[in-house]
């Protein structure tokens, strides 16, 4: 779970239910959105806490072809 409060009330804007375990948070220099990088990355509205966009990464590097 992850809660976003407001830095001048301390009270809770919004509580996000994340699918999987989250390795990277991070806020865009303008704090509107956070991003939430696990295996996939996640990107939710800072002010309400929903989702944007979720952006999947490849999970099995093999099943990619590769050049020489």
């Amino acid at each position: 779970m992850l809660s976003i409060y407001g830095t001048n009330t301390g009270k809770q804007i919004a509580a996000i239910k994340l699918n999987n375990w989250a390795r990277v948070i991070g806020f865009s220099p303008d704090c509107e959105t956070i991003l939430v990088g696990g295996s996939e990355f996640v990107i939710y509205s800072a002010k309400n806490g929903k989702k944007i966009r979720t952006i999947k990464l490849l999970d099995d590097v093999d099943s990619h072809k590769w050049s020489e």
